[in-house]
């Protein structure tokens, strides 16, 4: 039924955020973009050194480094890092708060801006004044909070929850954020765990969305807004495929 809906409408299904898209493109922050070689990372194997670090200065590991733990992340690490560079470059300094929170986050990296290094457990040169371990959002005195508050938006089917419990969800999910702007990650991650034990609620830090496991797809708001006509026409049929999928 992939094959089909690709060949015919050339539509390709996410099954990670339940949503269908024109094209295989699922937007910048899509975890693939679909060819007919099959889904593709849009920016794996790209060669660092071709993308234009010029426009805003390149950025070193840092000698101290602890090993990142899975060596396989850290091509990944490295276009995080220049994702917020661009993002700083642009002055979106939202966006670039967030990758920052989600480097510490998901792989230990700290960065060092005005040494211009990045460094796992956050150990730099010792020219510096202050390890950034020390700094860290970890800190024993819990003084340290996020002027940055993640707001989250829902992406694709609301699986078998009721209206009550989408509600309950969102606030249990704007309670962790806030956890998050404390800091407290060890309360955050209970309350993750707790969404996706009891509600199957699967939540994208990266992306700033979530959705619920379950056999309802949507349309991929990167295509919602401009959907081709002869999409328009057929999207009745590609969604019944879809579910027939789906079952």
């Amino acid at each position: 039924i992939r094959q089909e809906l690709w060949d015919k409408h050339r539509v390709a299904v996410d099954d990670k955020s339940k949503t269908w898209s024109h094209g295989g493109d699922f937007g910048p922050n899509g975890t693939f973009r679909w060819t007919d070689n099959g889904p593709i990372n849009p920016r794996r194997n790209q060669e660092r050194a071709k993308r234009d670090w010029r426009k805003v200065g390149m950025y070193s590991k840092s000698e101290y480094s602890e090993a990142i733990e899975n060596p396989d992340d850290e091509e990944e690490v490295w276009n995080l890092i220049h994702d917020r560079l661009e993002a700083r470059r642009v002055k979106d300094y939202d966006v670039a708060d967030l990758i920052k929170d989600h480097l510490y986050q998901e792989y230990q990296v700290s960065v060092d801006d005005q040494l211009r290094q990045w460094s796992v457990g956050g150990e730099f040169e010792e020219s510096s004044k202050q390890s950034i371990r020390l700094k860290s959002p970890t800190s024993a005195d819990g003084k340290v909070k996020s002027t940055y508050l993640r707001a989250y938006n829902r992406r694709g089917g609301q699986g078998n929850l009721s209206k009550k419990h989408v509600a309950l969800v969102e606030a249990m999910i704007k309670r962790r954020s806030e956890e998050m702007g404390r800091y407290n990650q060890q309360a955050a991650d209970s309350i993750r765990n707790g969404l996706k034990r009891k509600y199957h609620v699967v939540i994208d830090d990266m992306n700033g969305e979530w959705h619920a496991r379950g056999n309802n797809y949507t349309v991929s708001p990167q295509l919602e807004d401009s959907m081709p006509p002869h999409i328009k026409l057929a999207r009745k049929e590609i969604e019944t495929l879809i579910r027939e999928r789906s079952q």
